[in-house]
């Protein structure tokens, strides 16, 4: 079906077609009722290909924003739960037997000394430092990725309610 557009007053221009002649419709950017001329004026209107009419209002900033937004928050919180899945443990059970076998009894009565004068509240090995700096790192990776997602949750749904608003009222 041939389909044409119809200016509204505040520069919008409307898509309709022959079944809405004498009628009127609600401009979708300002929510005004337009007048749509009888089925013998329509010749004076601008007429449109059928894909182009169906893009109703085509992609504004509400779009844009609930898009990006989404976009956003999929990945970002993606990334936040794919970190927050718990690492394998560096040091296992089995790791440490087998050093404990491949060592010395000189080595091992040496490491039992210097734990037993060290307590509970040693200062970490350089290996554990690293581990906890890289574990705190990539925790804090995770909440900025948390926040950026949050942050793209909110920027779609911003957008959705410009959409909502921008949409024509019905009457």
């Amino acid at each position: 079906m041939k389909s044409f557009l119809l200016p509204c007053s505040c520069s919008h221009v409307i898509p309709i077609t022959s079944g809405k002649a004498g009628g009127f419709v609600a401009c979708p950017a300002c929510g005004r009722e337009v007048a749509v001329p009888k089925l013998r004026d329509f010749s004076r209107l601008k007429s449109v290909e059928e894909g182009q009419s169906r893009s109703g209002m085509g992609w504004r900033l509400a779009h844009a924003c609930m898009l990006a937004g989404g976009v956003a928050t999929v990945l970002a919180w993606s990334g936040a739960a794919l970190l927050a899945v718990p690492q394998q443990a560096t040091i296992t059970s089995e790791m440490i037997r087998a050093n404990v076998a491949a060592a010395s009894d000189k080595q091992i009565f040496q490491a039992w000394k210097e734990l037993s004068q060290s307590g509970v509240a040693r200062p970490p090995l350089p290996d554990e430092k690293r581990l906890q700096q890289r574990s705190s790192f990539w925790q804090g990776v995770s909440r900025a990725l948390l926040v950026i997602g949050t942050l793209g949750a909110v920027m779609g749904l911003v957008g959705a309610g410009m959409w909502a608003t921008a949409r024509p009222q019905r009457r």
